[in-house]
């Protein structure tokens, strides 16, 4: 299609380069590369026009398409590959002979030609790119027809059973419907893999830590020797399988033993990350990030430090960490935050007034994140939410500046006044969206696949002592506590408030039923009816 949406003339291209491939080149270069490139531009031109016959409102239809015209770009595609075999353009020709199998529904045919791509990677016709090629296996090859996946007999190639007998293993979802694979089904696949034992043995070690959930099992089909030297993909994940049997088994020094090994030694692409989430996870453990900080550190994944720092580190590595990084570093600025944050909403004031003293940039104002004016800082915290000033809340509520709020809580800490101001300050700043990106809905550790106590990064207890501070349970205590006065009026207000608009809790994680909702409604209409809390409170969703 062109930019004004009318159809472009591919019928005239076609005979415009039909008119081009026969000409005589007399050994001129320049000719010789107009033929090569008029016989590609042929196969180009009949992509194009089954495209144009086959798109219909929504989507495209092979039944639409005239059969002649598959016919004819095949034959295109065989005199290029034939006539130019060393052409400049034979490798994308062997790539548009893959969309000429997806476009015709011939699935057999494009199956075997992913596979000759994948068994001759040296080849001037290979085509397959390793950004794409994921994509393209699952959506023209395994889920073609969406509403039945491919038939596993109809692959020969041991990496393509592979990928997909894995697939077939994965633990049932809610989210799939396919049928696990089963042994039999394995054991009927195993000629196929006669040039390729490792891969088959590494299926068959699968299927029993998943399927039968029998780690002890898939062991015995997993290397017993150590890891040694740079490994093939399915030797490393033969050897990542065994540690995580044995993390299963509760043989969780042998397993580290592994890790550890197969994380000194040269790594492929993609190898190092998984190593390094198994270091990390490892860390949480044992509340040891020698790896990942210091001196003799090993680990290299910002994402993987920057998650121990949010989520795991306690005060002491953080300040460690603090200390030797600069505050315009991302992981110096990132432990400072955490610090800052996290005793602040631990209700840990006298270390918090210490580390502000310490640790908060004297420019904290220009930390604004990506509204900051320097652009080396608008990818760091927004330090300058510390340097809130305060607020007017009425003529007899005022809150103080963020200092000297925390600094009166830190010599009474039950003080109503100040704790109120606390939950303001929360509520005008972003600190208490901080940790929630951590969502524990998706696993839980009751279902510990891995061995470890805390399966999943960052899903420890805090390791820093106080009890987590939330708006809700501010309000809560303050109109709870038999005064009747301004303060719990607007307590109340700010409580109700809470469920606004939706009826969802965006002051903490606690689920507050409605009728407990309308009590304090009804509580802030019939004793604080004269304030303005009350007068324009219309609503407890």
């Amino acid at each position: 299609m062109n930019l004004r949406g009318e159809k472009s003339d591919f019928d005239s291209a076609h005979n415009l380069y039909s008119a081009l491939i026969n000409i005589k080149t007399d050994n001129n270069a320049g000719l010789a590369w107009l033929v090569d490139t008029a016989n590609y531009m042929l196969i180009r031109t009949g992509i194009n026009r089954i495209y144009q016959h086959g798109m219909g409102d929504y989507r495209y239809k092979s039944e639409t398409v005239d059969p002649r015209l598959f016919s004819n770009t095949q034959k295109v595609i065989n005199t290029y590959l034939s006539r130019f075999k060393d052409g400049h353009y034979t490798a994308s020709a062997r790539g548009l002979q893959r969309r000429l199998y997806w476009l015709a529904d011939r699935q057999d045919k494009l199956i075997d030609e992913i596979e000759w791509q994948i068994d001759h990677t040296n080849s001037l016709a290979f085509n397959l790119d390793s950004r794409v090629l994921p994509a393209e296996i699952e959506q023209r090859v395994f889920f073609a027809n969406f509403d039945e996946p491919l038939n596993i007999n109809d692959l020969n190639n041991p990496i393509l059973l592979t990928s997909f007998a894995l697939y077939r293993l994965r633990p049932a979802d809610s989210f799939s419907s396919i049928k696990p694979l089963t042994l039999a089904e394995l054991k009927q696949l195993k000629p196929k893999f006669k040039e390729r034992t490792d891969l088959y043995q590494y299926l068959i070690a699968t299927y029993y830590f998943v399927q039968e959930n029998n780690p002890k099992l898939a062991i015995k089909y997993l290397p017993t020797t150590v890891p040694t030297s740079e490994m093939s993909y399915s030797r490393f994940s033969q050897y990542v399988l065994k540690a995580k049997a044995l993390q299963q088994t509760g043989d969780i020094n042998e397993a580290n033993a592994i890790w550890d090994r197969l994380h000194q030694l040269p790594k492929q692409p993609f190898q190092n990350r998984i190593t390094e989430l198994a270091l990390a996870l490892q860390a949480d453990q044992t509340n040891d990030y020698s790896k990942f900080f210091g001196n003799n550190a090993t680990v290299q994944s910002q994402t993987l430090k920057m998650r121990v720092i949010k989520y795991s580190a306690d005060p002491v590595l953080l300040r460690q960490i603090a200390d030797r990084h600069s505050v315009t570093d991302t992981i110096g600025a990132e432990a400072r935050y955490a610090l800052l944050t996290k005793s602040l909403l631990q209700g840990r004031y006298a270390d918090y007034l210490t580390y502000r003293q310490n640790y908060l940039p004297k420019d904290a104002q220009k930390y604004l994140g990506f509204d900051s004016e320097d652009e080396k800082l608008k990818y760091l915290p927004t330090f300058s939410e510390f340097n809130w000033q305060g607020k007017q809340i009425s003529p007899n509520i005022n809150c103080q500046d963020l200092t000297k709020t925390v600094t009166r809580l830190s010599q009474n800490p039950k003080d109503r006044l100040q704790t109120l101001c606390l939950a303001e300050f929360m509520n005008d700043s972003n600190l208490t969206y901080y940790l929630e990106d951590y969502d524990n809905s998706y696993h839980s550790s009751d279902q510990n696949d891995s061995g470890y106590r805390y399966p999943y990064l960052g899903d420890i207890p805090s390791r820093f002592d106080g009890q987590a501070l939330n708006r809700l349970n501010i309000y809560q205590s303050t109109f709870n506590s038999n005064q009747d006065d301004e303060l719990s009026a607007y307590a109340l207000h700010r409580a109700i408030g809470c469920f606004a608009s939706s009826g969802r809790n965006h002051c903490s994680d606690e689920n507050v039923d409605m009728s407990v909702r309308k009590a304090w409604f009804k509580r802030l209409k019939s004793d604080f009816k004269n304030t303005n809390w009350a007068k324009n409170q219309k609503y407890y969703w």
